[in-house]
């Protein structure tokens, strides 16, 4: 297959509008070079399938089709699958269905289905997996695929305004050569918004290399970042560090808080000068981009002399935020099909999706450990599901006891909000008496009734708190 030659595709659905949206979906992507046809019962599939001058690449078919006289046939999928698996060069087939069951679903994988989707169609999903078949197909003709950067940021999965916003903010800084500082929470994926940028930067065919600053002991840190010279000692021998190792590339630098003292100096001067120093050599020229990263206050690790400040300002310039989980919840129902379906493949089981009460349950719960704690805890119930989809118990036995703190959490919001809007509604004098007689209650209640701590939170003496207790006719004990 040349490049020349674009990808052939045959859908498959009674329905037209489908076919035609499927096709329209497929042609507006323009990194896709794609012939789109069009079946629309069994039998016309079947027999496009069998007596095409040029086999195609990808069958996508519904599941339940008529025949040619009109006359269902629930498995008309299937029997295009098999027809389309046989031969010397079989397709990628596509499975879509608004008639789900585990039976069908297990029987689609097992026949060989590259995946199988639920109407009404994710379109973003389908556009994806054609695409990674693209790609494949390119590669197995001997060819280079073809380069298109929004594919390089399929990892970062979400559609939420905050992950609008981080991949907008990645697609703007990658193209150019300069440092960048990635904050965020401990589990977030800061490490996967560093590859994005590698991969979608001019750099993208050099190497990515991963080092984490408060892993390596503070003696070994300057050997393991810039080497150490042959001519250091006899028992000891020559290596590379990882600004060689990286050379031309992206050097991702994890917990850059972390780092020595003693080897800030030389990060600054290899930022600066495009030059780094082995143990016990001289300045060597090195050219690789650095994108750094933290999940602690920088600016407090300077005040406090932990981090140089000149390093700091040099490595804050250009600064991208990665959003806790609890900011994106919306995005976790794609999070954990997405890792269902990349543990799936690497486990080698037969696991199609999650229980329908299990996506909703699992936008309820807390997430300390932001997308990592989400990728175990999709990997473990994979690992313990006997059957075709998850299920609630498929999780350990304390894992959703997160699930109640959440929603405690949302009552005191819901309540501390429906406030809000009484307060709202009152002329501004009696809304103040009334938010004053609101913090005077809640100081007292976490003093425990006692008058002088509760001053002292409310910052005021405990006389004028007598006279407004008064005022307001609080009860003491409450």
């Amino acid at each position: 297959m040349s490049s020349d030659q674009p990808i052939r595709i045959l859908v498959s659905d009674d329905n037209r509008d489908t076919c035609r949206y499927i096709a329209q979906q497929l042609l507006m992507e323009s990194d896709l070079s794609v012939k789109v046809d069009a079946a629309y019962d069994r039998d016309e599939t079947l027999d496009r399938i069998k007596y095409a001058k040029e086999p195609y690449d990808i069958v996508i078919a519904d599941l339940w089709m008529p025949d040619r006289a009109g006359v269902g046939d629930k498995q008309g999928g299937l029997k295009a699958l098999q027809e389309a698996k046989k031969g010397s060069k079989p397709a990628d087939v596509i499975i879509i269905t608004g008639h789900s069951s585990a039976d069908t679903s297990l029987r689609a994988s097992l026949t060989g289905a590259r995946d199988y989707i639920i109407k009404p169609i994710d379109y973003e999903r389908l556009v994806r997996v054609v695409r990674a078949i693209c790609a494949e197909r390119r590669m197995d003709a001997g060819e280079a695929p073809m380069r298109d950067h929004s594919s390089e940021l399929t990892t970062m999965v979400g559609s939420s305004p905050a992950m609008i916003e981080l991949t907008t903010a990645v697609g703007r800084v990658a193209p150019t050569d300069s440092t960048v500082l990635i904050v965020g929470e401990s589990g977030s994926g800061k490490e996967l918004v560093a590859e994005a940028i590698h991969k979608c930067s001019p750099r993208a065919d050099k190497p990515f290399i991963a080092i984490n600053c408060s892993a390596i002991p503070d003696e070994l840190v300057e050997a393991e970042l810039f080497g150490i010279d042959r001519r250091v000692a006899t028992d000891v021998d020559a290596r590379e560090g990882k600004f060689m190792e990286a050379e031309g590339g992206t050097l991702f630098l994890d917990e850059i808080g972390d780092m020595s003292l003693e080897a800030q100096p030389k990060l600054l001067r290899a930022l600066e000068k495009g030059e780094i120093q082995r143990v016990g050599g001289p300045l060597t020229r090195c050219d690789v981009r650095i994108v750094a990263a933290t999940n602690q206050p920088l600016e407090e690790a300077a005040r406090n002399g932990k981090l140089r400040r000149d390093l700091y300002y040099r490595i804050r310039a250009v600064t991208i935020r990665v959003p806790p989980l609890r900011e994106r919840r919306d995005d976790i129902p794609m999070l954990a099909e997405f890792f269902l379906m990349k543990h799936c493949q690497k486990l080698k089981k037969h696991v199609f999706g999650f229980g329908k009460n299990v996506l909703p349950r699992l936008m309820t719960r807390v997430w300390g450990g932001n997308i990592r704690e989400l990728r175990n805890a999709v990997e473990a119930a994979a690992l313990q599901c006997g059957g075709v989809l998850i299920r609630c118990d498929d999780f350990p036995p304390d894992f959703w006891d997160q699930e109640e703190a959440l929603e405690g959490e949302a009552a005191d919001r819901e309540s501390s909000n429906s406030y809000l809007r009484m307060l709202a509604q009152m002329p501004l004098s009696e809304a103040s008496a009334e938010f004053e007689k609101y913090m005077i209650r809640n100081a007292m209640e976490r003093a425990n009734g006692n008058v002088t701590q509760a001053a002292e939170r409310l910052q005021i003496s405990r006389s004028v708190l007598h006279r407004k207790i008064k005022a307001h006719q609080i009860k003491r004990e409450s």
